[in-house]
């Protein structure tokens, strides 16, 4: 890539991270501001707490019974991927006072700017004992795999991380930190921080939730025989935002 090719595609980066933070910073801003609107000017501290108590104890019936959910987003993205895509998720889900689990499988409709082609399947299965404080922390694995036109890619990558459900008067929320490590993506190897926020928390009986991703990720070019690729980095960034519905 050319030194002025370089330089357009970070503009490029900079400015579809701006536009994804800003976006964030907004949705967050309403959750805010409907949280501050739930709550009285003049608030009896004990009927709070009890009421976030009783929210919290409204774990789903049969918590050992896998739950099956069904989800959908728009995705922004950069690094030579088209802008935005649509992608699709189904999988089981365990929500109770020991354990968070969840495993799916899905894909995307993302095309390579070069071929104009292309989509991606994918799997993920993950672990997290809780802790007290409604924090936990676990990891798990992560598969991919990318089919174009002119070239298909596949990779593993373990995950690890945590997260922690928060509870207030009328509003819940869970926030989760992960790490995905390069695993065997040779071609690649993608790493990064990945920030999910589900509003309400999926601790609760609800059905029906909202859930903000984003994912900022390094990578090297595309190796090949005679050249790693290691000598040209770059960062990839997405922004996810959609429904999960829990049945």
């Amino acid at each position: 890539m050319t030194n002025v090719g370089s330089l357009s595609l970070r503009f490029k980066s900079v400015r579809l991270l701006g536009f994804q933070t800003l976006v964030a910073i907004l949705l967050i801003a309403v959750s805010v501001a409907s949280y501050g609107q739930d709550l009285p000017i003049v608030a009896d501290k004990a009927k709070i707490s009890a009421r976030a108590e009783t929210q919290e104890d409204q774990w789903l019936p049969r918590p050992w019974i896998p739950r099956p959910y069904l989800s959908g987003y728009f995705s922004l993205a950069n690094a030579s991927y088209s802008p935005l895509s649509v992608s699709l998720v189904g999988g089981l889900t365990i929500e109770n006072r020991r354990l968070f689990i969840m495993a799916d499988a899905g894909g995307d409709n993302a095309k390579k700017d070069t071929s104009k082609s292309g989509h991606s399947i994918y799997l993920k299965a993950l672990v997290f004992p809780r802790f007290p404080r409604r924090w936990y922390f676990g990891g798990g694995v992560m598969w991919g795999k990318y089919e174009g036109s002119d070239y298909s890619k596949q990779s593993g990558h373990p995950v690890f991380g945590g997260g922690k459900d928060y509870f207030g008067h009328r509003l819940s929320m869970r926030a989760q930190a992960l790490y995905v490590l390069p695993g065997n993506d040779h071609s690649n190897a993608l790493q990064g921080p990945e920030f999910t926020v589900w509003l309400p928390s999926p601790a609760t009986k609800n059905h029906l939730f909202m859930v903000i991703k984003e994912g900022i990720y390094e990578y090297h070019q595309s190796a090949f025989p005679g050249n790693p690729g290691t000598g040209h980095r770059g960062v990839m960034n997405t922004f996810d935002t959609g429904i999960f519905v829990r049945f």
